[in-house]
């Protein structure tokens, strides 16, 4: 069975018996290992293979200019919902999917 959520709750509760800062820290980064966790599962395993640490930069690019947009540009007066985190979350795995391609010399994808 699939216990990622478990697992990270444990490993929360830990780490913030050591330092509540990085709990927070931990807290999000585990928000985002669950989203490419989740769409792994619905898109298939190891997709960011497809497209190289260059494809990795153009989607961190478009992930930036979204968040750019939607709370610079556009916040007047609205409530954040988690949505609205998304691509925050996208922009955190795109980054460390092209850290993995980098470190795989995956320059154009396989």
């Amino acid at each position: 069975m699939d216990d990622i959520h478990g697992i990270l709750d444990d490993a929360f509760v830990k780490i913030k018996e050591i330092d509540e800062e990085t709990a927070e820290f931990f807290s999000v980064m585990s928000d985002a290992l669950i989203t490419a966790h989740s769409r792994g599962k619905l898109h298939g395993r190891g997709l960011w293979k497809r497209h190289g640490w260059k494809g990795s930069v153009m989607q961190v690019m478009s992930k930036t200019a979204r968040l750019q947009r939607h709370f610079w540009e556009d916040i007047v007066d609205r409530q954040t919902t988690p949505d609205d985190l998304d691509d925050a979350y996208d922009l955190i795995n795109y980054a460390v999917f092209f850290i993995l391609n980098v470190q795989g010399k995956n320059e154009y994808g396989s």
